[in-house]
């Protein structure tokens, strides 16, 4: 018997049950376990690509569900040129080709509009960085977690990735979905004149487009701030304050807490850090 006629089978015991029972709340986990089961068949009858995406979006919604009560995040969305869209607070994506996903329902509440928050990477301020390869990238996280093993689960810290000179870092697992669901992304885009820890990074590709928020690193930022004034003498146009010469902004910026991660609220926050498409 497949998934199909199991979930069938299902539906039709469900419609003849009495709601509130013991047996038909069981019946409902069934039936939303077997709908999952059956849109990771269709993703995997696809390719294997769609299938890594699918998977990978799936865990992130999950997540969210288990994680944090907005519903309006828990549903993947449609926006307005018809891509498919999710979103978590710390990463989005939006995709041409919509994968098999959980439907939206009608209560979920209004989703971001990623339009005001996904940067326009013409505007002269966006650098391209290479993307590591996914096998690369995941030996880089199994060799890290080895390190970190012996390290009890609540003070464990988290696994980096550095994206180079000039570059910001970013959570690595976090960097390893995102090249699971544009595995085709060969590069990275960053804002250049940015030293603020919630400027979002870009990947472009033909499966559609993607946002990653960097992690905040204190020493790593300050390193930003000496290529933030590199960059200033080079593009005359970008926003600075009146009067305040790029280093000391940069100076300014590096100010304020140390966490390791920003909130899922500042996310929608940045569109002073972004010039929008």
């Amino acid at each position: 018997m497949n998934t199909q006629t199991m979930l069938t089978r299902v539906n039709a015991c469900l419609a003849v049950s009495e709601c509130g029972t013991a047996a038909a709340l069981e019946l409902v986990k069934l039936r939303d376990e077997l709908e999952s089961d059956l849109r990771l068949e269709a993703a995997a009858s696809a390719s294997k690509s769609t299938l890594n995406a699918t998977r990978t979006i799936k865990a992130m919604l999950d997540g969210m569900k288990k994680h944090d009560a907005r519903t309006s995040l828990h549903y993947a969305w449609t926006d307005e040129q018809g891509r498919q869209c999710v979103c978590d607070g710390y990463r989005a994506y939006r995709l041409t080709e919509h994968l098999p996903l959980e439907p939206r329902p009608e209560n979920a509440g209004k989703p971001i509009d990623l339009g005001k928050i996904v940067p326009d990477i013409s505007s002269g301020v966006y650098a391209a960085v290479p993307l590591p390869s996914i096998s690369e990238l995941r030996a880089y996280i199994t060799v890290e977690r080895a390190k970190i093993a012996h390290i009890p689960a609540k003070r464990r810290p988290g696994i980096y990735y550095d994206l180079g000179d000039g570059a910001p870092i970013v959570n690595a697992q976090y960097l390893l979905d995102l090249l699971a669901v544009f595995p085709d992304a060969a590069v990275i885009f960053y804002n250049i004149m940015s030293t603020k820890r919630h400027a979002p990074l870009v990947v472009r590709t033909e499966r559609g487009d993607g946002v990653l928020l960097p992690c905040h690193i204190p020493e790593k930022e300050l390193q930003l701030s000496e290529h933030v004034t590199e960059a200033g003498m080079r593009i005359k146009d970008y926003p600075l304050p009146d009067g305040i010469p790029p280093i000391e902004y940069a100076k300014d910026t590096l100010r304020g807490s140390a966490d390791n991660a920003v909130s899922p609220d500042e996310f929608a926050a940045c569109l002073d850090l972004i010039a929008v498409a």
